[in-house]
């Protein structure tokens, strides 16, 4: 891995977004939660609610830990963005905090959709030099969209985790 990082001068996302140190204290706490998480469920049957949201976790993560911000990697984050879709309404119910966490992260989420489609609706409307100078405009969330998805599905299943024992709860 070392060697890797060395060959392709590649950081994870928490490093290029904080610098090198905040973002491997970063990377730490994750990890230490992620693992916390997984060790809690590590005895679910595969069928079951938690096995789901444990995956969607540990792929989210690994966008956000991998040592590579290839766009590529967002893929895995699909699992987390459909759990997050189909149970939008306990995020919603759980408090203005977690309201605006799953806010943040559905903004990061759908931003490159709906800046793409404004941008190929004003080039019927506009010079296309003019629209050619946003073209980054899609991709300015590309970098921030693992950390907010990566969050959201961290409590989420966080809280669908440790709720019913009383054990864990950060409320």
């Amino acid at each position: 891995m070392r060697e890797y990082r060395q060959y392709t001068d590649a950081v994870s996302v928490p490093e290029l977004l904080l610098g090198r140190l905040p973002g491997t204290l970063l990377e730490l706490v994750a990890f230490a939660l992620l693992m916390r998480l997984c060790w809690s469920a590590r005895n679910e049957p595969r069928g079951s609610e938690a096995f789901a949201s444990m995956t969607a976790v540990v792929l989210a993560f690994t966008v956000l830990l991998l040592p590579t911000d290839s766009v590529y990697n967002q893929v895995f984050l699909a699992p987390s963005v459909l759990l997050l879709a189909r149970d939008r309404r306990v995020f919603w119910n759980q408090g203005i905090a977690l309201r605006v966490l799953f806010v943040v992260a559905a903004l990061l989420v759908v931003w490159p959709w709906v800046s793409s489609t404004v941008l190929v609706g004003l080039s019927f409307l506009l010079r296309p030099s003019t629209v050619e100078r946003a073209w980054a405009v899609p991709i300015w969330t590309s970098l921030t969209a693992p950390v907010g998805v990566a969050a959201a599905v961290l409590v989420y299943a966080w809280r669908q985790t440790f709720a019913a024992s009383g054990h864990g709860r950060t409320s």
